[in-house]
């Protein structure tokens, strides 16, 4: 596994597009703000998404939090296209 992590860090600037899907409440707007900011931050109920970027060391991580919300989940097919 060490192998798989060597190679993410010794071959050029990488992109990842991470896709936090889950029910209603569970922590994924805490857990994109936590990777961001390094810190807890108060959130409320979304109707929408948000879409952060952290950069680590070579990597560019584009994470995508998509609202969970049964009205939206329909939706959360189209966000799946690009994402690793």
């Amino acid at each position: 596994m060490g192998n798989v992590f060597e190679k993410l860090f010794t071959n050029g600037k990488k992109e990842m597009r991470i896709l936090m899907l889950g029910l209603d409440g569970v922590g994924k707007t805490t857990i994109l703000y936590k990777l961001k900011l390094e810190k807890i931050v108060a959130t409320v109920p979304m109707t929408g998404f948000n879409v952060e970027t952290r950069e680590y060391k070579n990597i560019s991580l584009i994470v995508w939090d998509v609202a969970s919300h049964f009205i939206i989940r329909p939706l959360w097919r189209h966000y799946f296209q690009n994402t690793n």
